[in-house]
């Protein structure tokens, strides 16, 4: 978010270890715009979710505690119209406030539409407190 692909490949190349783990995964210490997205695809395509606790209960293998089920009951009014199950996403765009971060590439690149700015693309919640960054907003949100 608000990074341009020079400044990110910058300073993956200027990183005390990724040059190395570049070279050991694709054969060369340099880092570019096609070896960085062939490094996204293996990444995205290894991330695999389908043995949460949610998981779980959806099979009937698991049960929510009373707390869980609370906090369930509150994602399914308050989160589950953008974060829709069992992927936790809707696959839409939505203005999600930061308009100061907005993401300008959608409205500039894709649509050409002013009524796009500001929306990013819904995440999905799965493996959400992995990520630090929504770990951190869930952290703050939900105290």
């Amino acid at each position: 978010m608000a990074e341009t692909m020079a400044h990110l490949i910058e300073k993956l190349n200027n990183h005390a270890e990724y040059p190395a783990l570049f070279e050991k995964a694709f054969g060369s210490d340099s880092i570019y715009t096609q070896v960085l997205f062939y490094a996204f695809s293996q990444y995205v395509g290894s991330v695999v979710s389908a043995s949460a606790k949610y998981d779980k209960v959806k099979q009937g293998k698991a049960s929510f505690t009373q707390k869980e089920q609370a906090g369930y009951a509150i994602f399914k009014t308050q989160c589950n119209t953008c974060h829709t199950e069992p992927l936790f996403t809707n696959y839409s765009y939505k203005n999600n406030g930061l308009d100061n971060f907005s993401e300008r590439f959608r409205q500039r690149q894709v649509l050409l539409s002013p009524a796009d700015e500001g929306k990013f693309r819904v995440p999905s919640l799965r493996n959400v407190m992995q990520t630090i960054v929504y770990a951190r907003w869930a952290f703050c949100y939900y105290k």
